[in-house]
């Protein structure tokens, strides 16, 4: 069963591909959700949205869960940031596992890529956040209601904070202090939720709002090359795979295709499949 997996050289570990060859069934879902956009010109358009707000003395509200390309985006922006005179610019992040999720990603490297995980036994820290929590450059709350935010909170800034559907968590409160301003921006990088669906509740709206979706989950592309090492006997996918996406109608390269010598079953909601194996070993209760 290949879910959400990854060939870019981003913070995870590089997937075993190995591992899925010859498969007698292969069920492969949690392909990209944003098919026509890629994640590296995604991350440079986020950067660059961020410094340009910060520059004209606005605030940025990221909504965002609290790993994951979280890791990512603080070293990304963090660089740009410098490169753009915004050094004294604060990040904040708020959330109730803010401090665990920082800690153990340092901590726990078994699941990252060779260059971090062996950052750990130099001794250095595989992400970046660790320096910058040091510096004072990144400042890590469980709440809004923790005292030290209000020494601590200064405008300009960034602020990381949860949950991506503005339905609960601290981005409510972001939501109602900076809406009203025109200068200030709301970026949101999940593709997982709809961004249309999250703001009615705060209309009228000034603050800017862009939609930047940061997607490094396996694309068609390359999907059909991994399908077409691994030849697996069954090939079981989600229907909507099998045709261009309705952004796209004309795009056959974003169909996932099939070896010769693969069956493939497409499957929907609550469908029952029985998919054809053939077994060399029965099971006997002796």
């Amino acid at each position: 069963y290949v879910s959400s997996s990854s060939i870019l050289s981003t913070h995870p570990k590089n997937m075993d591909q190995l591992s899925i060859r010859s498969a007698d069934c292969m069920i492969l879902t949690a392909l990209t959700q944003t098919p026509l956009q890629m994640p590296d010109p995604m991350i440079g358009e986020f950067c660059r949205l961020v410094c340009d707000t910060l520059k004209a003395s606005g605030n940025v509200l990221v909504p965002c869960f609290p790993s994951g390309i979280i890791y990512d985006l603080f070293e990304c922006l963090s660089n740009q940031m410098d490169m753009n005179g915004l050094t004294t610019v604060p990040m904040f992040f708020f959330s109730p596992v803010s401090d665990s999720s920082l800690a153990y990603s340092n901590i726990l490297a078994e699941w990252l890529s060779p260059a971090k995980h062996n950052r750990v036994y130099v001794p250095e820290e595989p992400f970046i956040h660790g320096a910058l929590l040091r510096g004072g450059r990144l400042k890590s709350f469980s709440s809004l209601g923790n005292e030290a935010v209000t020494r601590e909170y200064r405008q300009p800034c960034v602020v990381f904070t949860g949950h991506p559907s503005l339905r609960c968590g601290d981005v409510v409160h972001f939501m109602e202090l900076w809406g009203a301003n025109n200068n200030n921006l709301i970026v949101f990088t999940g593709p997982s939720v709809n961004y249309q669906q999250a703001l009615p509740p705060y209309q009228p709206l000034a603050m800017k709002v862009v939609p930047c979706p940061i997607e490094t989950g396996l694309n068609f592309a390359q999907a059909r090359k991994l399908l077409s090492e691994a030849r697996p006997r069954n090939l079981t996918i989600p229907r909507r795979y099998s045709r261009p996406p309705a952004s796209a109608p004309n795009r056959q390269d974003l169909v996932i295709d099939k070896a010769p010598d693969t069956k493939m079953i497409t499957i929907q909601k609550n469908d029952i499949l029985k998919i054809p194996l053939t077994r060399k070993y029965d099971n006997l209760s002796i």
